[in-house]
This record gives structure tokens, sequence and C-alpha cells, in this order.
């Protein structure tokens, strides 16, 4: 099994900047602690960085990744607005069964407020020819997401239900 991990908004793109916090940063971290995880289980894991989206994806493609996961932070005008949410795309049972398994490890070992898995046609998720999903690890908007993402061991416990959600779809395909 191949997994290709996205760390979002790397390379020429930016994301969200809320005072010093850049989401590319942190996407990055939690992204690289992913592939960490899944190396020392035996994956053939790749940490999809720097360029643009589209190189990422075509390399993603020509390798033949099975599985795509895309690592991303949130923002929003309404800094009220809190939680997780993973994105699949609108064409896939198992793209759509990847981020169900995501998102449910994710709220069980953060308790962050789950916004759940959403259909979405994005770039990234329409253009891979295998199971993709993109998460959603909490709002840099929101301050006390901002502070929680910030922090390692968060970072690791996202990083370890992003995993550990991969790990257990591949065991039901």
């Amino acid at each position: 099994m191949k997994i290709y991990i996205e760390s979002g908004h790397d390379g020429v793109e930016e994301g969200a900047i809320i005072g010093e916090v850049r989401e590319k940063i942190i996407n990055k971290q939690i992204a690289e602690k992913i592939c960490i995880i899944l190396k020392g289980l035996g994956y053939i894991v790749m940490l999809g960085e720097g360029s643009t989206k589209s190189v990422r994806v075509d390399q993603a493609n020509s390798l033949e990744y099975d599985l795509f996961v895309s690592v991303h932070c949130n923002s929003f005008k309404n800094n009220k607005v809190d939680g997780i949410e993973t994105y699949s795309r609108k064409s896939g049972k198992k793209a759509y069964k990847l981020a169900q398994h995501i998102q449910e490890k994710l709220i069980e070992n953060t308790q962050a407020v789950d916004r759940g898995v959403k259909l979405e046609d994005f770039f990234i998720l329409r253009s891979t020819n295998m199971p993709s999903v993109l998460v959603e690890c909490g709002f840099l908007s929101n301050f006390f997401e901002r502070e929680i993402l910030k922090r390692l061991d968060y970072q690791w416990v996202l990083a370890d239900s992003i995993a550990t959600g991969i790990i257990n779809y591949m065991k039901e395909v």
C-alpha cells in the first residue's frame, strides 16, 4: 500500500495566515508526523510538498499511489466557528469511506466539534486517480483551536488519528 500525504498550501501557495501563525507550517508539521507514523508501520509513504498542488497531484498519479490525503487547517470570518471536517470527492465510495474512518478517529481522539464528512469538488479530490480526501484539522481563525494546533503534542494526536483512520480503512477494503 502506497500512501501520498500532501501538506496543503506548501510551496508557492500560502493558505491562511492569522497573526504569526501560518497554515502551511502547521499543515507540514502534521503531515510529517503522519508520514513518520505510517513509515514506522512499514507503509510506503511520500510527503508531497513544495511546488504546486497540480504538480503534487501529477506526482501521486504518475507514481500510482493507492491513497491521497491532503492535510489542511481551516479559517473563517466568524472566529467562533470551530471543529474538524473531512472532505471527499462527490463521486467515489472508497474516498467517502476513507474520509469517514479518518473523521471518526479525529473526533474520538480530540473531542473536537464534529463538522462531519462533506462532499466537494476540490481540484485535488477530482484530479487524483486514487481515493482522496482533504482533512481540515481545525480553525486557525478560532483562538482556542489556533492555540492547540500550534502544540506539537496535539499535532501528534491529529497525526495518529489520521494514520489510524487510514489503517482502519485499509483493513476494510
